[in-house]
């Protein structure tokens, strides 16, 4: 059966490659990303509802390894814009680095305490077509986008408009789940609604081609002692620290506070107790080089003149 690949959009005659609950996954001949079918985002009110989302607004207090690379990777310094920026936890390495940090978010809860914990005063509850017209004039050195490319169902388009927000020679940045990973550290989580596209690093760069764009560089992580230490915590849930969290935000004042610091107090310890138990094993994995969690890739729009 012929059908048309929402990512790619040519018509070619998919494989399916599973199912999670009302959703059918399918891989694309033509392009070989693998999509969900219905091919729907859930929405803002779906991510600000999340339990997962909302402890993760909480305890998320430290750079991810993609951001850390991103940084590396990106030469010159000026103005940045982080789309899906969350609670500003890479925005805020980013103005110590020396950029000008702008975002944006569609969880207003996201914005808020990119604002009180950071003391960010570009950050906005905008879509990419919100800041097009409401900053038209600006043009960004860098525009990042971590782990949102698999969240979204037009991410064609999307590549589309991130152009007229680049100026001269600017550079994108985005990271992505690489679906090649020896261990399955993202469970349910790599799943739709929550995340409608799958990728490899051949077909990220596929797509970012086909796009217009060029591809810089292209990092795949490696299976190390952190890969291991996100797969425990994903099967080790005493839900202690969850719900501490769901008290804290469903609750006002000093002891909805209280509930909240608690919860990140027990996460750190949990966090050190991981990562003390994967490091030995997490280094002779690193050894072997195998394919680990995710990917960034830096990419720049191509010369006119070498399409």
């Amino acid at each position: 059966m012929m059908r048309r690949c929402p990512v790619c959009l040519k018509e070619a005659a998919p494989r399916q490659t599973g199912r999670f609950g009302e959703y059918t996954l399918w891989m694309c001949n033509a392009c070989g990303v693998e999509y969900a079918e219905p091919f729907a985002a859930p929405g803002a009110g779906w991510y600000e509802s999340s339990d997962a989302y909302g402890v993760g607004r909480v305890i998320a207090r430290r750079p991810e390894w993609y951001h850390v690379k991103a940084l590396i990777d990106i030469a010159s310094r000026g103005a940045l814009l982080d789309i899906g920026c969350g609670t500003g936890v890479f925005l805020d390495s980013a103005a110590k680095a020396g950029f000008e940090p702008w975002g944006i978010d569609f969880d207003g809860k996201n914005i808020e305490a990119a604002r009180s914990r950071y003391g960010l005063d570009r950050v906005y509850c905008l879509s990419v077509a919100d800041i097009k017209e409401r900053f038209g004039s600006n043009k960004f050195n860098v525009v990042t986008f971590f782990e949102v490319l698999e969240h979204l169902d037009s991410p064609t388009r999307f590549l589309e408009d991130l152009k007229g927000l680049l100026s001269p020679g600017g550079l994108i940045v985005l990271s992505v789940p690489n679906r090649d990973r020896f261990i399955d550290t993202l469970g349910t989580g790599d799943g739709p609604p929550n995340h409608l596209t799958r990728w490899s690093p051949s077909v990220l760069k596929g797509f970012l081609e086909r796009a217009g764009f060029e591809v810089v560089r292209l990092r795949e992580k490696t299976l190390d002692s952190d890969d291991l230490a996100n797969y425990l915590r994903n099967r080790v849930r005493l839900g202690i620290a969850s719900g501490l969290v769901k008290k804290g935000l469903a609750g006002v004042g000093g002891a909805a506070q209280a509930s909240l610091d608690k919860a990140v107090r027990l996460m750190t310890i949990k966090e050190t107790m991981l990562k003390a138990v994967c490091a030995v094993p997490g280094f002779f994995l690193s050894l072997l080089q195998l394919p680990g969690t995710g990917m960034v890739a830096t990419a720049r729009i191509k010369d006119k003149g070498s399409i």
